[in-house]
């Protein structure tokens, strides 16, 4: 795996974990959070390259 797709993939996981177990958000708002930071990184690679 490359190592931009692991920190991606550690924050996504972090933020789930956070959310689910200390926040008790809704599955929808776990969904926009995941969403959002894919987005995110979508663009910070096209623009950093």
């Amino acid at each position: 795996m490359k190592p931009a797709r692991n920190v991606a993939t550690l924050i996504e996981r972090f933020f789930t974990d956070r959310l689910m177990r200390q926040r008790n958000v809704s599955a929808h708002t776990i969904g926009s959070y995941r969403d959002t930071f894919r987005l995110l990184f979508m663009f910070a690679q096209e623009r950093l390259r």
